[in-house]
């Protein structure tokens, strides 16, 4: 590779879009031979590189594929380059290079302090949550990202303490969006022209106009996604109007203090805003107005993107804002299980698996209890079956059905404890360990708590087991 292709690649990598004229200039600052013109770069080059040329500037496939690159220039308008000097610059020739700040490190000792990751490597995993501050400029949505690879907060102190990490993290990451800047950087050089909260309003408010909406509505005390709901069924989708309407969304998340208010108003404009209905559902989480949430946000997807689910990718769940979707999905799956809805926990589950091929979110685990308690046996033997072997619920079922058919129940007590000590203490003691126990753990005792404790039978001989170990101790 020739010395100006490096540079080239080296830029590419670190802001994803580059004129000649600034290539060249770049590569005059840092090098004695001076160049006016670039020789014609090697195919090579380009296509292992993901590089596109366009007239005479070059941009990486990620902007090019997906159609943002007037976005990815509006955002850098008036930002000058991060322009490293050239020993730190031809670093990023590798694609994977990154600066391992100080930031980076204090994530990776987080989660090694106080995560158990058994299937993945928790240095790939700090790795992975770098990457997505590169490219993503929403902490939640970085955060409902992770979870499938074992970082499940299990407190709301846990989960404030991650959010802080990563969001340390975010803000001292170099980044397209910046032309190689930090956040930090960013914010402290003023790059960025910053709107003020009235600012907002005032474009919210010619937004309601332009709709033909003149004034501000108040939420509705009653079931108001409900009315979302029903207005969705006459709403065609507009990909103008979602991308003005995820635009304002931003903005009013960022700087409006009393945000809901302005997003109720959007949805009743666009009420197929799945991303203003994840905010929603953040606030609303519990009883009919959670339902009526997942359910409007689940319906506004399906209608958005109808041709993505007709022939979806083959790991859905992490392309664009479809792990929105199969989350949604889930927790309707959950809230119907809770309700013993059991038919539509299952009609949900299977929906949701029906895209997410790889079950990021266990969603097999799910719906066991659900097939056991509607009498579909042979559903719940073949979906047990499938489950990974070190799931929680095929150590401890297992364990439930040696105590059922009174065998010996040792091995499987062993290997369950070894799975959760915690799930064994819930069941065999009156310990509240309700702040001790993670996600997987929480999602099993709800679905096999009773199972276990109202069959007397095999409460006999568990605790029997347990004490005779406890006692020795």
């Amino acid at each position: 590779m020739k010395l100006i292709e490096k540079y080239l690649v080296a830029c590419i990598n670190l802001y994803g879009y580059i004129t000649k004229d600034k290539l060249i200039e770049i590569y005059n600052v840092q090098n004695d031979k001076q160049i006016s013109e670039i020789e014609k770069v090697s195919n090579t080059v380009l296509d292992k590189n993901y590089i596109h040329k366009i007239n005479n500037n070059f941009v990486h496939e990620a902007l090019f594929v997906n159609e943002i690159i007037e976005e990815h220039l509006s955002r850098i308008e008036g930002i000058p380059y991060y322009i490293p000097n050239k020993e730190e610059l031809l670093k990023y020739v590798d694609e994977y290079y990154f600066e391992e700040t100080t930031y980076y490190f204090d994530l990776l000792k987080h989660l090694k302090e106080n995560y158990k990751l058994v299937t993945r490597d928790v240095t790939g995993i700090a790795s992975e949550i770098r990457e997505m501050c590169t490219h993503v400029f929403d902490i939640e949505f970085i955060l409902e990202e992770v979870e499938p690879l074992g970082i499940k907060p299990k407190t709301k102190k846990a989960l404030i303490d991650l959010t802080k990490y990563i969001s340390i993290l975010f803000e001292n990451t170099r980044m397209w969006e910046n032309n190689g800047f930090t956040p930090h950087e960013i914010e402290e050089q003023g790059f960025h022209e910053t709107l003020s909260k009235e600012e907002v309003l005032q474009e919210f408010y010619k937004f309601l106009k332009e709709n033909s909406k003149e004034f501000i509505k108040k939420i509705p005390e009653n079931r108001p996604f409900n009315i979302i709901y029903k207005t969705q069924f006459n709403t065609k989708y507009n990909e103008s109007l979602q991308n003005e309407v995820n635009g304002l969304l931003y903005l009013i998340t960022e700087l409006v203090d009393d945000y809901l208010i302005y997003i109720y108003n959007l949805l009743e404009i666009y009420p197929l805003s799945y991303t203003s209905l994840v905010e929603m559902m953040i606030v609303y989480f519990e009883g009919d107005d959670y339902i009526d949430v997942l359910k409007c946000l689940i319906n506004a997807f399906e209608i958005s993107n109808k041709k993505n689910l007709s022939n979806p990718v083959k790991d859905f769940f992490k392309e664009q804002d479809n792990s929105f979707y199969i989350t949604a999905l889930n927790n309707l799956g959950f809230e119907y299980k809770y309700m013993s809805e059991f038919e539509k926990s299952i009609k949900v589950y299977q929906k949701a698996l029906k895209y997410d091929k790889f079950d990021y979110l266990d969603i097999k685990e799910s719906l066991l209890i659900n097939y056991q308690m509607t009498g579909k046996f042979d559903k719940y033997a073949k979906t047990f079956n499938k489950i990974d072997e070190n799931s929680i619920y095929k150590k401890y079922i297992r364990l439930l059905e040696k105590c059922v058919n009174a065998k010996s129940i040792i091995d499987e007590y062993h290997r369950a404890v070894e799975r959760s000590e915690l799930v064994m203490e819930s069941l065999c003691t009156d310990y509240d360990l309700s702040d001790q126990i993670n996600d997987d753990e929480y999602k099993f005792l709800q679905d096999y708590y009773y199972i276990f404790k109202d069959n007397e039978d095999v409460m006999t001989k568990l605790l029997e087991t347990y004490n005779s170990y406890n006692s020795k101790e």
